[in-house]
Order: C-alpha cells, then sequence, then structure tokens
C-alpha cells in the first residue's frame, strides 16, 4: 500500500509520469510507481480510507482544508507542509519516519521532510544509533539529498514511543567582543587587562563584573 498526500501545492510532486485529475477519480490510481493528483474542494477520512489500499505509489490530493483525521486512517495519509505552514506541517511524515513499520512507505514520508529539521529529530530520538549516523555522513553534503533521505527512511528501526520535539537553543551570550560565557578565565583576563575592560565597557556594559569600576580606565601603551 502506497500513501495519501494532502498539500495545497502539487508542484513539488509533479513529474513525467503523473496523472492529473479534477473534481473526481476519473483514472484508478494502480498502476506502480505513477503519482496520482487529484484537485478536489473536499477529501474526507473515509476517503483516504477507501483509496488507500489501492494506492501502489502515492495519490496527492489537492485541498484547501484539511479534512478531520483520526486514528482510523493513521499510516495511509500525510499532510503537506502547504497545508499548515513551519514545522508544524511536518508532524504526520516525521511520526512516520519514526513509527511506521513500512519502511518503504516510511521512507516516502520522509522525503517531504528537510534533511536538516529531520537531523534535529534524529539527535534527540536516535542519540545511540551509530550505524545511521555513520551512514547519513557517508552521503551527506557529497551525494543529492535522496541518498541522505533513503538512509533515515530504512536505517531507522520504528518505535511505538513518544516523539520528543527537538527545544531551539537559546542563543549563547557574549560576555564581550572576546569571550563567551563557556571561556572559563574571561573574568580574570577582564578583571587584569584593563584594554579589554575597556571594550566590555563600550561593547557590553551590562557584563562588566561588578567588582570593576564603570568608568574606562587609562591605558599605558609602548610607543
Amino acid at each position: 500500500m502506497g500513501v495519501v498526500i494532502l498539500t495545497k501545492d502539487d508542484s513539488p510532486y509533479r513529474g513525467d509520469d503523473d496523472v492529473v485529475m479534477h473534481g473526481e477519480m476519473t483514472y484508478p490510481p494502480t498502476a506502480p510507481g505513477v503519482t496520482y493528483i487529484l484537485h478536489i474542494k473536499a477529501f474526507s477520512e473515509k476517503d483516504i480510507i477507501r483509496w488507500a489500499p489501492l494506492v501502489p505509489y502515492r495519490l496527492v490530493v489537492v485541498v484547501d482544508n484539511v479534512p478531520r483525521l483520526t486514528e482510523a486512517s493513521e499510516g495511509m495519509v500525510i499532510e503537506d507542509r502547504s497545508l499548515k505552514g513551519g514545522p508544524t506541517g511536518f508532524k504526520r511524515p516525521i511520526e512516520a519516519v519514526f513509527k511506521w513499520a513500512d519502511r518503504r512507505r516510511a521512507h516516502r514520508a520522509a522525503m517531504s521532510v528537510p534533511l536538516p529539521l529531520l537531523g534535529s529529530f534524529l539527535g534527540v530520538n536516535r542519540v545511540d544509533d551509530i550505524s545511521t549516523a555513520r551512514r547519513l555522513s557517508q552521503c551527506k553534503f557529497m551525494l543529492p539529498d535522496e541518498y541522505a533521505h533513503a538512509v533515515i527512511g530504512y536505517s531507522i528501526r520504528e518505535s511505538t514511543g513518544q516523539i520528543e520535539w527537538p527545544k531551539k537553543k537559546k542563543a549563547e551570550e557574549e560576555l564581550s567582543v572576546f569571550f563567551r560565557t563557556s571561556d572559563e578565565y574571561a573574568t580574570d583576563i577582564i578583571g587584569m587587562d584593563d584594554t579589554v575592560s575597556n571594550e566590555v565597557r563600550d561593547k557590553t556594559p551590562d557584563n562588566l563584573p561588578s567588582s570593576l569600576p564603570k568608568r574606562k580606565q587609562g591605558v599605558t601603551e609602548w610607543l
């Protein structure tokens, strides 16, 4: 069984062997390797459950609104990001990548998700999956993205556990123009070198250690 993709924009799925229909299912979507594209006003969950078992590859349904989906259609349908916008639009394909036992369909779902986003989910949910990480390192930045998508689709083992969403990292606050907060001796250097402390007074005065005066200090330089 293939997959039903709900989208507002079918352009990413267009190719040479497409079958495009408008208003109704004119042709049965049963040919292997063919993308069937249906433009229709409404497509219900019952329609998804009805057609999905017949689709060997993918049926792309172009709609304006997502129908109400339940567990009955889980594993059959993917919501394209064009319907929701932003990372939330990738929720179902990401769940497919990590939860679906049919890895061929999981691979197709992975193809709709940008690699950086998939990588962030891998870093959180598959920390110990060294074999997948090694396969990705062999093709990332050297081969087309489709190879990395294939690795993610077929190398990951499915799991029924909860998917953890990566958290946004806060930008690391700079202590000065020369240091980060992680630099162990930054405060000592600022306290001992007036040139550096004057830079802090100019650039980031709020980060000046409380033990130092607020005013700029005179600096003796060699001629």
